[in-house]
């Protein structure tokens, strides 16, 4: 259906702009000044009287009797809406239905789009039923975009990447940041198997060892898979964390000479 009373009211009572008339409406911006020409074209003023519904409005906005709402709504193409998605991380269903709509003006409204297409899925989806034994089994995967870390000191924001576990049976997600692995490779896909590897290996041993492994792995600049796990298949996290000595540089002398020597 047009909303042509809808758009009267958003451009004379609110003062709107064609662009938020459109964007409000989801329709077209030259759908929108269509309307406001053709409404003073016609005559037709602001407040309206209580007689005039939607199907008055197009008559006299468009001439003949006015238009009927078809029996049968267009089928929105999920098929294609459901590609869309899948391709682009940002397409939402909102987006989609504003396209459907700006296509069909006489189809479905939100609330019934939505339900349509979560039916549409139901059909599509094949669901494999899986028995999980508790603490058996960890599922990881990489959450894909950064989040910013914020130093409280006012240093500049990092982006770090995040990786999400979950146990099969009682579903405890929690999440970690592997910000010093990613930042030793040249490119952060060559850390994502370590970092991986490191999360599985949160399904062998406790939490308290996993921070002591840790911990080792960075005073000793360790941060490797590999490392990480001899750490913990030889106990070494239960062994106390020695930090290194920091070097001093050397006394000044007559007959040591700097780098500034040589420039």
């Amino acid at each position: 259906m047009r909303k042509i009373k809808e758009v009267l009211r958003l451009r004379f009572e609110l003062g709107l702009g064609l662009r938020a008339i459109a964007r409000s409406c989801s329709i077209g911006l030259g759908t929108a000044h269509e309307y406001l020409q053709r409404a003073e074209a016609a005559g037709v003023t602001w407040p309206l009287g209580e007689d005039w519904d939607e199907d008055r409005l197009e008559a006299a906005l468009f001439g003949g009797p006015p238009r009927v709402r078809p029996a049968v709504l267009p089928m929105p193409d999920f098929a294609e809406f459901h590609r869309q998605r899948q391709q682009h991380a940002h397409v939402t269903q909102q987006l989609l239905w504003e396209e459907y709509r700006q296509a069909n003006p006489d189809g479905y409204r939100y609330s019934r789009f939505c339900e349509l297409y979560q039916r549409w899925r139901r059909k599509q989806d094949v669901v494999l039923r899986q028995e999980h034994k508790a603490g058996e089994k960890l599922f990881v995967d990489w959450a894909g975009d950064t989040i910013p870390i914020y130093d409280p000191r006012g240093g500049p924001v990092q982006q770090a990447h995040l990786f999400v576990a979950v146990l099969g049976a009682s579903s405890y997600t929690y999440a970690e940041v592997f910000e010093r692995i990613l930042a030793d490779k040249p490119h952060p896909e060559m850390g994502y198997r370590s970092c991986l590897g490191i999360i599985r290996l949160a399904g062998q041993y406790s939490l308290a060892r996993m921070e002591a492994a840790a911990q080792r792995a960075l005073v000793t600049g360790a941060c490797r898979y590999q490392s990480v796990k001899s750490i913990l298949k030889n106990s070494l996290d239960a062994l106390p964390v020695v930090e290194p000595p920091t070097s001093s540089p050397p006394a000044p002398h007559d007959n040591i000479r700097g780098a500034e020597y040589f420039d």
